[in-house]
């Protein structure tokens, strides 16, 4: 089998795992919500932006810690809300774990 075969094989696992089904059902569930999952979605852009900015040494200012904690706050009183992002956290957990089997089993690779 080729190399992208292999990926694709390891991609329909991850999707065929309990926290992904349950990931795309919520999402897709949240999204009848439009106020709802416009609100996710903003926060969202804004969890990004925090993350790039991070990354290039830029803080965030209090307002935008203030207005972050805010929109989560309100996020996390609706149940499905509080459910998708467990399960966004679990998945980013078994991502985790694949790059840290990869980098362990290839180790002549990344370690110089």
């Amino acid at each position: 089998m080729e190399f992208r075969d292999k990926l694709y094989e390891m991609v329909n696992a991850l999707k065929a795992t309990k926290e992904y089904k349950e990931f795309i059902a919520l999402k897709e569930d949240i999204k009848k919500d439009e106020k709802l999952y416009a609100l996710l979605k903003e926060f969202k852009a804004k969890q990004k932006d925090h993350q790039i900015n991070y990354i290039n040494g830029t803080k965030m200012s209090d307002e935008e810690a203030t207005n972050m904690q805010n929109i989560y706050s309100i996020l996390i009183q609706n149940i499905k809300v509080r459910m998708l992002l467990d399960n966004e956290v679990k998945l980013d957990m078994m991502l985790a774990e694949v790059q840290k089997v990869m980098g362990s089993a290839l180790k002549e690779i990344v370690e110089f």
